[in-house]
């Protein structure tokens, strides 16, 4: 029998040893989060339980992107990028504050972080510009490119990332003038 080109490429120590490392996380939320009163073994609606969802479809889409082909990520690296760009401005616009940061979108009972989704679409709209034919990021005209691909990205999560700082300083700044107002 033939191994599949899958199976012969596949990296299964680093899948395993990834593998092994997320069941390892599971159990210990499970275990911080365990009462003897609990009734069910899993909750869904409980941290360990969301974790195990989350688990579920990465798995899932985990196998999706083994099987498709290479030419799908060639032909849809710009369209995944304007789609990370597209939900980081909606972040913005519709974002649920969480830590005083408007960095979730929430979808029924599921919420998304936009900026990890980016993390993908940059790298794939990165690596289809420097493939492109022709490209030499040593020539200014193609790093200013490439520099705008990240840099558009990266632009729109330091503002949100600003916008919490600020928030932390006028914190600080409160808990400051209370502190004074305690000594007085």
């Amino acid at each position: 029998m033939q191994e599949n080109s899958y199976s012969k490429n596949f990296e299964w120590l680093i899948s395993t040893l990834v593998l092994a490392l997320i069941i390892i996380g599971i159990f210990n939320i499970y275990s911080a989060e365990y009462s003897d009163g609990q009734e069910k073994v899993i909750d869904f609606s409980s941290s360990v339980g969301k974790q195990i969802i989350w688990f579920g479809i990465s798995i899932l889409m985990f196998i999706i992107i083994l099987i498709l082909d290479i030419r799908f990520f060639i032909n849809f690296s710009y369209p995944i990028y304007a789609f990370t760009l597209l939900l980081l401005l909606a972040t913005l616009i519709i974002g649920k504050e969480v830590a005083g940061s408007k960095s979730w979108i929430i979808f029924g009972g599921f919420s998304l972080q936009p900026s990890e989704l980016a993390k993908f679409g940059t790298v794939l709209a990165l690596a289809r510009f420097i493939d492109t034919t022709d490209i030499n990021v040593a020539k200014f005209k193609h790093f200013a490119i490439a520099f705008l691909i990240i840099g558009l990205i990266v632009t729109l999560i330091l503002i949100r990332i600003a916008s919490y700082q600020e928030l932390i300083c006028k914190n600080q700044v409160q808990q400051g003038k209370l502190l004074q107002e305690l000594i007085d």
